[in-house]
Formats: C-alpha cells, sequence, structure tokens
C-alpha cells in the first residue's frame, strides 16, 4: 500500500514526514455545515435547484444526527488492536469491514427527518424504505459498497449512502490520523476504507497547490501528484485546464 496510517508508537519516529500530510481526515464539526452552504450556494438560478436543495437538507440532517446520535466507539478499534498490519492495508475497507447495526440506526433517523421536506416520490421512497427488513438494507449497502450500482435504483442509494458515510465518517475518528507516504503508486483508491475517491481538489492554506483526492464513503482525503492519472497511474498525455 502506498499510503500508511501509523499506530501511535511509530509516530516520533516518522515526526519529520508530516509537513505535507499524505492523508487527511475530514472534521465532522464542520463539514456537514460547510457541504450543505455550498450545495445551496450552488442551488441559485441552477436547472437541478430542487435537487441540489433536497441534498442539502439531507446534509443539514447528517450533521444533526451526527451531534445528537453519535456512534459508540468500536471495541475493535480500540488503541490496544490496532496493530501495525491492520493499520496498514485499508483499515476500515468497505468491502471487508463488519459493519455494525448502528448504521441502520442512522439510516432510520435520517428517514424520519428527510418525511417532512420529501416531495412525493422521494416520501414513497422513504416509506419503502422504512418498511424494509433489515436482512434487505445490508444487502442493498452491500451492493453499493462493492459499487454494483445497476442493482440498487438511486433513489434508494441515496439515503443509504448517506447513512453509510456518516457511520464511516465516526468510524475514522477512532483510529489513528497520522500517516507516511510510501511511494507514489496504486492511489486509486482510500488508503483508509478502499472506497472510490468523488472529486479531486487543489488545497489552498497550508497545503496550497496540491491536490487530494476526497474519498466518496469516509470523507477522508490522500494526496495524488498533480502530474499522474488517478485512475491509471501514468503521466503521460496529461492536459491541464485553468
Amino acid at each position: 500500500m502506498s499510503i500508511r496510517i501509523i499506530p501511535e508508537e511509530e509516530i516520533k519516529q516518522a515526526a519529520g514526514s508530516f509537513h505535507n500530510p499524505p492523508l487527511l481526515f475530514s472534521n465532522p464539526k464542520n463539514l456537514y455545515q460547510h457541504r450543505a452552504k455550498r450545495l445551496r450556494e450552488l442551488a441559485k438560478a441552477h436547472p437541478l435547484a430542487d435537487y441540489l436543495l433536497f441534498v442539502a437538507d439531507i446534509v443539514d440532517s447528517q450533521a444533526r444526527i451526527l451531534q445528537q446520535h453519535p456512534i459508540p466507539q468500536d471495541p475493535r478499534l480500540a488503541k490496544n488492536n490496532l496493530s501495525q498490519p491492520l493499520l496498514a492495508e485499508h483499515p476500515l475497507s468497505a468491502q471487508t469491514w463488519s459493519r455494525h447495526p448502528v448504521w441502520r440506526e442512522l439510516l432510520t433517523i435520517l428517514l424520519t427527518d428527510m418525511k417532512d421536506k420529501a416531495n412525493e416520490q422521494s416520501l414513497q421512497t422513504i416509506e419503502w424504505l422504512e418498511k424494509t427488513s433489515d436482512s434487505e438494507l445490508e444487502r442493498l449497502a452491500d451492493k453499493l459498497l462493492r459499487q454494483d450500482f445497476s442493482q440498487i435504483s438511486s433513489d434508494k442509494a441515496v439515503f443509504i449512502w448517506a447513512a453509510l458515510s456518516l457511520y464511516w465518517l465516526q468510524l475514522t475518528q477512532q483510529i489513528p490520523h497520522r500517516s507516511i507516504a510510501e511511494s507514489s503508486d496504486n492511489l486509486h483508491v482510500c488508503p483508509v476504507c478502499a472506497s472510490a475517491p468523488t472529486a479531486s481538489v487543489i488545497h489552498l492554506g497550508s497545503t496550497q497547490g496540491l491536490r487530494y483526492l476526497h474519498c466518496s464513503l469516509c470523507e477522508s482525503e490522500w494526496n495524488v501528484v498533480r502530474a499522474k492519472c488517478t485512475n491509471c497511474d501514468q503521466s503521460q498525455h496529461i492536459d491541464y485546464w485553468s
């Protein structure tokens, strides 16, 4: 693996390598507030304004749930259980991590919260999800996390993914936040949960000019040089847009 999360006992040894952090973890305290604000700004005079505003309401709900219904500490992520091999290879892999049922509780709260804001079509989806069995919800979640998007409709996926992402974001707060870059290869998926990135962003501030990929699931970001394709790891035929 090219970016490795390190246990606390290794942090002092690697302290000199943290000037430009290869891996950044989102701050739950302001992540959703900033996202909802941005979505509402984008919605102004936009042809998809209704959808953007609806998604902003979902993000607001995520923020409230995070504050009012935080998930408990997962014993598997206790300090004495976080070995170097575990942290080195996608410690919260979406494909292998055994989800705690608490993610479904987050979904239930989210669905209840969104009922008053939903239109008729969205309300039908919410009611369908509320009646769906736990086993079926887990099956749908598995398909989403495996990126088998053709097997689940987008109207259901948006709510399930919002709950899964809220769950994974909180898991990332339970593991060490230091990392080292061992190479610049194989960075096309998240070093934390092995999910695909949703966007590339160019940072300002202390990491100005650096490109980070933003994880679609756990909201972490990892550095990939701008002169490299994030899909094939090649640097040939790269075009820059300004």
